[in-house]
């Protein structure tokens, strides 16, 4: 009979070793072919289990396979390779295990399933190809922050900001908040076109398109009659309804007013130096956003908030981008808003 490893068919007195592939025992008729996960050489007595790293998906195989990059075979015998999960990867070909990102690239690394490198970021980082290779670097403030795998391209803003361009790594605060919706710039689409809301345009989505104003509460709006005129019609009534009492009761406000002269012009020299004063640190706020300063701080923005009525702000009152035919500019407003107190008080 036939030593292992070789085989003897029915009716032939000669044996023959088996192909690769194939094993027999001793006093075989015929070879048998290796699993899946195994191989055998020439001659073999039996099938030899795939090393880790390695496999063999088919059967009678006379060698492994290396596991492909970003795929792994963690035991011996393995007829398929396993994909790497997230947040792991696997570089070279023929690994056994794959290795953690943030372990050997950092905290700020991640990978999606089956990676061969390090290629995503975590959700506070986004992704550059500058500097050679390409990195994680931290997001800067504006940046939405609960997406990982965000690239510089991609990048996702919150409302508020703005940024130049899709390979822009500086995120601006716009000085009117309502007027930046956010979001990414589409890839067919400017920055304007993509991040300002619909009436606004330029540079920090800071200047209203032709038939909108700009409100100090809610950005640029629509110069239609529910929108631009509702604040001024209201102040014009207000302001009739009082000259209208002010003359029903003309008499007893005269006599009145001769009884206590004397206090009413105190309470009236008083009232004019508060009414400059706040004409003053109005104009001074106004010409501080005008030319592109930051927000002031509290508790000076809280206190011209509470005592803006007595300002007579006629700039944010009255929505005179709505009247010129050309742009209402700094220039405009800080020209109305000097001159209209000193009518007022003349």
């Amino acid at each position: 009979s036939c030593a292992g490893g070789r085989y003897s068919a029915r009716g032939s007195s000669n044996c023959s070793a088996c192909v690769g592939g194939t094993y027999s025992n001793a006093g075989a008729a015929a070879c048998a072919a290796c699993s899946s996960g195994t191989f055998a050489g020439a001659a073999a007595t039996t099938c030899t289990k795939c090393e880790a790293g390695l496999h063999q998906p088919a059967e009678g195989s006379a060698s492994c396979l290396n596991c492909s990059e970003g795929t792994h075979a963690p035991s011996a015998g393995s007829s398929t390779c396993e994909p790497c999960g997230e947040g792991y990867f696997a570089p070279h070909p023929g690994m056994y295990a794959c290795l953690k990102c943030s372990t050997e690239k950092g905290a700020s690394y991640d990978s999606v399933e089956g990676s061969a490198e390090c290629d995503r970021c975590v959700a506070d980082t986004y992704w550059d190809e500058g500097g050679g290779g390409g990195g994680c670097i931290d997001k800067p403030e504006g940046v939405v922050v609960d997406e990982p795998g965000t690239t510089l391209e991609k990048m996702k803003l919150k409302p508020g900001y703005f940024r130049f361009s899709a390979m822009s790594t500086e995120v601006y605060q716009c000085h009117h908040y309502w007027n930046c919706k956010g979001g990414k710039i589409r890839s067919n689409s400017t920055a304007i076109d993509s991040l300002c809301r619909k009436g606004s345009r330029g540079p920090l989505c800071s200047i209203c398109a032709d038939n909108y104003y700009m409100s100090d509460f809610s950005g640029c709006q629509s110069c239609g009659i529910g929108n631009a005129w509702l604040g001024p019609l209201v102040f014009v009534v207000i302001l009739l309804l009082c000259a209208a009492v002010a003359f029903c009761y003309q008499e007893k406000l005269k006599d009145l007013y001769n009884r206590f002269e004397h206090k009413l012009m105190e309470l009236s020299q008083k009232a004019t130096i508060a009414f400059v004063t706040m004409q003053i640190l109005i104009i001074l706020n106004t010409t501080h956003k005008s030319v592109g300063g930051k927000e002031v701080p509290s508790p000076y923005l809280d206190f011209l908030a509470l005592t803006g009525f007595t300002t007579l702000d006629v700039v944010s009152l009255v929505p005179f981008d709505c009247m010129y035919e050309t742009s209402f500019d700094h220039f405009h407003a800080l020209l109305l808003e000097s001159l209209v107190p000193l009518v007022l008080l003349v």
